[in-house]
């Protein structure tokens, strides 16, 4: 009897580590979430106020390769 009352426990510790893992899964898919909303506000927002300019947001403009840098400093 009492070997059963331990297997009955190890199966409820086994699923409440389960659930366990579950949530930890489902809240850092709801953080990578709200992350991702959250660079697509700002983004948005970044865009919305180049308008109606030609220039797109300072971080997307093009840049010197490191190499072509160094060339042009030597010149």
């Amino acid at each position: 009897m009492s070997h059963r009352l331990l297997s009955i426990a190890q199966e409820k510790a086994e699923i409440q580590t389960i659930n366990i893992m579950q949530q930890k899964k489902d809240t850092k898919a709801a953080d990578a979430q709200k992350k991702k909303e959250e660079r697509d506000r700002k983004l948005d927002e970044e865009i919305e106020q180049t308008f109606p300019a030609s220039d797109p947001p300072s971080y997307s403009q093009p840049h010197n390769e490191p190499d072509e840098k160094e060339k042009d400093e030597d010149e």
